[in-house]
């Protein structure tokens, strides 16, 4: 829908955080969004 819309931008943005991404350094594989969730959370108390 975001191509359609000519927002290349946002759509490349999109793919990225609903997808995957490599860390050669520990050689893992994770999801991007959920790392993300897990470095935002509110600090529990």
């Amino acid at each position: 829908m975001a191509v359609s819309e000519e927002k290349e931008a946002l759509a490349d943005g999109l793919s990225h955080l609903f997808g995957h991404a490599g860390c050669p350094g520990r050689a893992s594989v994770f999801k991007v969004a959920d790392e993300y969730t897990s470095a935002n959370r509110p600090a529990m108390r």
